[in-house]
């Protein structure tokens, strides 16, 4: 490769500019998508490389084989990890829990993730201090550790050490300032503290270290010696069954179910932990939809490629007279052949910097949808690394013209009938249009799928309706007395109809217990703790029976309980009104079924809705507020309510309407990606197919005159003409919607309910890739029914 060939390249690109651009543009959009989805997969591969000895740190999974749990969660006990840091296996162990905390400094407030740690945390994860003290942290508690990220948020670019921020109204030391985690870390905090921190009261710090049920502590653990993780696995089962959990709750549940083990662990580890299966929290963690992107970066960049190479197989093709003048004047075929593949890694290598400083402009957006911080994705290594696998793209690509060049015979050429092109050249570009055209409908005909699937989804009732409805949180803390006095005020606000509050989300529950019924086997369910206008405040009407009534139930209210109608199922009732009046226990405590309401839609479409009982409560930290009128004019009421009760927090409110598109905003970011890039693919096919229409009409132009010489008619030429490309699309049909297909019925698969999909995805994108081909090819089409016969006989 030769400088002179660059040069010649860059001129020869300057002098047709109409087909420089055409070329140059389709290659850096497929750079551009290629770079951003490669960057997304690289993102979520790359988690935890950055700890030091990672193949050593396992996170403690665990799995309740029980109704009302569900899978594997990623979280354990405290005891857990005591019984592994107390085992004398050669392990290093921590227990790692949050909780997110209103934190003030100065005038104002933000909100913080507080990591509560205990046991070797910064020794597990190689963490050192940048200031400060981290184990007085750790033992002090009135002390934090701040992350330098933290401090300069809180306090700008004054040293942050031995300040004092208020949480709640506790003053708090920062004893330590410590490295912001990457972003690529399954550890995240802002701040951190040891576990006899006062954000915890007596109680709650009780409950969660000592009680083996409470599993709100990602338990990691460091090997430092020769064990396996069926020992330690092994330990934490045996510490397990000396617990008065195992006792009075795991066993006799083992008992009357006949099974043998109710809590399983597994040892994962920590570099596996992002995207494994069974925590994954979003569909961008889905190992599966990870290789789709992947196969869909790779397939939109080859398309764009290919689409190149059609493009400067028929520019070759033109230039043959060219090339024969030069290896007239002495340029051998080898020279020539050199020449054309500097011409094309100097078009790809344009484009991957076209195509880099377009995905660049593009990454703020793509991160903002997706939700996930990916400034890391641009660096110079991977810059470098897309430059170099660019120029070799363009390499190989350019063998296909260069071949085309190395073949030319001068004689042949100079006589005036060089500029046809082999038959084996017209196969193998109409083998890259219908590939081009295949990827294109198999895309389009799955995004069709994915999105209607995501629009039915989100039009799907949840139970209720949310439009009139706001929800909102109180900060962690508060006390009964603070309750009662900001329930009371919120419920004189203007156009507030009703208050409801719960111990958790509405439809996202978190605790079940075993419900029993004389007669019947135990039975494990979600429960949720409700107060009186829980239901009137969503709108929902009893199926049986009442609801919970203040003016009725009175104190007896707490010997109550309301069923959603999978819970009579569960239980066994033979239909709702059969459960009015029955009797169920949990633990010591009788329970009166005084009702039944309709299931709400879980939050996760992948899963059934959940049998669920409902238990009088007199308080709790979820309010459901219900309005009459504009939502916006009761929000401004509480935010001002707020301030006044609440100084030192943050308030988290929104409307029910936006948790619920929050909730299906991941389904609608998979569909949309699928679309953009079935769009780009269809708009690369379409330059396949006008290239391959235009060279088409071309070397068929005396043909066509003849056969208008003889009679035929404009509709016969565009018949004549259109033959081709129906064919194409014919065999492109035949090779995309089966897979299509296959995606989609696989996709489907993962939920419960389906939109009524059936064959009109395929049959829709059919239609689309057969308009997309007639608009390509109308323009060469007319032209050809339009073509004078004098003209093209004379020339």
């Amino acid at each position: 490769m030769k400088i002179v060939d660059l040069k010649i390249g860059w001129r020869l690109l300057l002098k047709e500019p109409g087909y420089s651009t055409i070329i140059i543009f389709g290659l850096s959009l497929g750079v551009a998508a290629c770079f951003l989805l490669l960057g997304l997969v690289r993102h979520q591969m790359s988690f935890d490389a950055h700890v030091p000895d990672n193949k050593k740190v396992f996170l403690l999974k665990e799995h309740w084989d029980s109704e009302g749990f569900y899978g594997w969660r990623g979280s354990s006990s405290y005891q857990s990890h005591r019984a592994i840091a107390d085992s004398g296996l050669p392990v290093l162990s921590t227990a790692i829990g949050h909780e997110t905390v209103d934190m003030r400094a100065g005038e104002t407030v933000h909100q913080i993730n507080v990591a509560l740690v205990a046991g070797e945390f910064a020794r597990v994860f190689s963490i050192t201090g940048i200031k400060g003290d981290l184990n007085a942290v750790l033992v002090r508690p009135d002390a934090l550790a701040l992350t330098e990220q933290t401090a300069q948020k809180l306090f700008g670019h004054q040293d942050a050490l031995g300040k004092t921020v208020l949480v709640m109204g506790k003053a708090y030391s920062v004893l330590a300032i410590l490295p912001t985690p990457p972003v690529t870390s399954s550890i995240e905090y802002q701040a951190l503290t040891g576990m006899q921190t006062r954000l915890l009261d007596d109680d709650r710090r009780e409950n969660r270290m000592e009680n083996w049920g409470s599993v709100g502590f990602s338990v990691y653990v460091k090997t430092v010696g020769q064990v396996t993780p069926e020992q330690i696995i092994k330990r934490v089962d045996s510490e397990l069954e000396k617990s008065k959990l195992y006792r009075e709750f795991i066993l006799p549940m083992m008992q009357q179910s006949g099974k043998k083990k109710i809590i399983t662990h597994q040892m994962l580890p920590l570099r596996e932990q992002n995207l494994d299966p069974d925590l994954a929290a979003g569909m961008t963690q889905d190992s599966r939809v990870l290789s789709g992107l992947v196969i869909v970066a790779l397939l939109i960049l080859a398309l764009a490629a290919s689409n190149y190479v059609n493009l400067a197989q028929v520019r070759a093709i033109r230039r043959q007279r060219e090339i024969a003048l030069q290896k007239i004047m002495g340029a051998t075929a080898n020279r020539v052949t050199m020449q054309f593949l500097c011409e094309s890694a100097l078009v790809t290598l344009v484009a991957a910097v076209l195509g880099l400083g377009l995905a660049w402009l593009l990454l703020p957006l793509f991160s903002e949808f997706l939700g996930i911080d990916l400034a890391e994705i641009f660096s110079v290594a991977s810059v470098v690394v897309s430059l170099f696998f660019a120029l070799i793209l363009g390499l190989i690509a350019g063998l296909v013209p260069a071949y085309s060049a190395y073949q030319v015979m001068p004689s042949v050429a100079l006589s005036g009938r060089g500029d046809q092109e082999s038959s084996t050249g017209q196969k193998v570009r109409r083998v890259l249009t219908v590939l081009q055209m295949s990827v294109a409908l198999a895309l389009s005909a799955s995004a069709l799928a994915v999105s209607w699937q995501s629009y039915f989804l989100s039009n799907q009732s949840v139970g209720f309706d949310p439009k009139p409805l706001i929800s909102l949180s109180l900060p962690a803390g508060t006390t009964l007395e603070q309750f009662n006095a900001f329930h009371a005020a919120l419920k004189q606000i203007p156009n507030v109809a009703h208050v409801g509050v719960s111990t958790t989300q509405a439809r996202s529950l978190e605790n079940a217990d075993a419900i029993d019924r004389k007669g019947f086997p135990s039975i494990h369910m979600k429960y949720q703790k409700v107060t009186v206008e829980f239901f009137s405040t969503l709108g929902i009407l009893p199926k049986a029976g009442r609801s919970f009534d203040a003016s009725v139930d009175a104190d007896d209210a707490k010997h109550s309980a309301v069923l959603n109608e999978n819970g009579v199922k569960k239980l066994g009732f033979t239909s709702n009104d059969n459960a009015i009046g029955q009797f169920v226990q949990r633990g010591e405590q009788e329970f009166q079924i005084i009702g039944v309401v309709s299931n709400f839609r879980n939050t996760d479409r992948k899963k059934s809705d959940e049998a669920v009982i409902y238990f009088f409560n007199q308080a709790g930290s979820k309010f459901i507020v219900r309005t009459l009128g504009d939502t916006s004019k009761v929000q401004a009421a509480i935010e001002q309510l707020w301030g006044r009760h609440f100084p030192d927090a943050l308030l988290r409110m929104q409307t029910v309407s936006a948790e619920i598109e929050k909730e299906n905003r991941p389904g609608k970011n998979i569909a949309w990606l699928l679309t953009m890039a079935s769009v780009l693919s269809l708009a690369i096919a379409a330059f396949g197919i006008y290239v391959l229409a235009a060279y088409s009409v071309q070397k068929r132009s005396k043909e066509i005159v003849l056969r208008k010489l003889y009679g035929a008619d404009s509709l016969q030429i565009l018949g004549f003409v259109g033959r081709e490309f129906a064919w194409l699309m014919g065999i492109s049909c035949v090779i995309a919607l089966p897979l299509a297909y296959r995606f989609i019925q696989g996709y489907l698969a993962d939920y419960v309910e389906h939109a009524p999909i059936g064959m009109w995805t395929l049959v829709a994108a059919s239609a689309i890739g057969i308009v997309v081909a007639v608009l390509a090819t109308l323009g060469n089409t007319l032209k050809a029914v339009r073509m004078s016969p004098l003209q093209i006989l004379r020339a």
